[in-house]
């Protein structure tokens, strides 16, 4: 099995960084994005949800019927601490999608243009 996953996590896959904990606007923006991604004939998602608790997975009740919802694509749920964010985004080489952008604070100046 293990061998397994990490043969699934390699797979090419579009990721959306998501900061915070996940409301329901946050929800439904992932649900409008998810929904972008499967008509435009995406079948592979990561979604990392950078937490301030990353203890606290209460984030999943909300997000399960975007999941349902989204049956033919392959979507990962990854969870890391939020002070692991300024450290993903220095090794990054492409810009990743990132929600909310309202959220994104001074210690990360210039992570706005991210999503431009």
């Amino acid at each position: 099995m293990e061998g397994a996953l990490a043969a699934l996590l390699a797979k090419e896959a579009e990721e959306v960084w998501v900061l915070g904990d996940a409301g329901k606007a946050m929800v439904e923006e992932l649900r409008e994005l998810l929904i972008k991604a499967a008509r435009s004939g995406k079948k592979r998602m990561r979604l990392i949800f950078y937490l301030d608790d990353p203890r606290r997975l209460d984030y999943l009740n909300l997000l399960r019927a975007v999941l349902v919802e989204n049956t033919s694509m392959s979507i990962i749920v990854e969870e890391k601490p939020r002070k692991a964010l300024e450290h993903d985004l220095k090794n990054r080489k492409e810009r990743p999608r990132i929600i909310p952008r309202e959220v994104i604070s001074d210690p990360l100046k210039g992570v706005d243009d991210l999503n431009d």
